[in-house]
């Protein structure tokens, strides 16, 4: 079982929101998968690193990765799908800093997600909205661990654990869409 992330306590119940964003869905895959559209089209990164809860997320349409993260987990925790925030440290052609994604549990077995990544980049202060990016859904831990590197390595979900150093030597490659 993986640890669970610090989340902010919420004063919404997001059921209906979920239930609309999903309201064609039949599996949790597609649940999920529904819920990561509904975010990368909908929630903007917040460029001023001031918001990081669900709740201020949703009503800013805007957030930083934590606050990504914890609006995933609360759609996904109103239509029974478990989720899971993880924490860590990213490495991007901006540098290594603080990051949180997803582990989502489906038909199957579980997935990683990074709802932030999906959604678009920051290019000079501006955030800039990616267009359907499916590479940050369902990504390989093989592709993940080029760019994520989770607080507890136990959970790089690879055959062979590697350690911090190697991390850091490693060259940012990103995921490619399959779609």
């Amino acid at each position: 079982v993986v640890a669970q992330m610090y989340i902010s306590p919420t004063r919404y119940n997001y059921a209906n929101v979920a239930k609309s964003i999903t309201a064609s869905c039949n599996t949790k895959m597609e649940k999920v998968r529904a819920i990561y559209d509904w975010i990368c089209g909908n929630i903007r990164y917040d460029t001023s690193y001031r918001i990081y809860t669900a709740d201020e997320c949703y009503d800013q349409r805007k957030g930083v990765c934590q606050a990504y993260s914890e609006l995933f987990y609360r759609l996904c925790e109103a239509v029974d799908v478990k989720c899971i925030i993880m924490s860590g440290i990213a490495n991007n052609t901006d540098g290594i800093g603080g990051h949180a994604w997803i582990y989502a549990e489906v038909e199957g077995g579980s997935i990683l997600i990074d709802p932030t990544w999906g959604a678009g980049f920051v290019k000079d202060g501006t955030f800039v909205q990616s267009n359907n990016d499916m590479s940050w859904f369902q990504i390989d831990p093989y592709w993940l661990i080029f760019t994520h590197y989770p607080d507890d390595s136990n959970y790089q979900f690879i055959e062979k654990n590697i350690d911090w150093n190697t991390f850091t030597q490693l060259p940012v490659l990103y995921p490619s869409s399959t779609e």
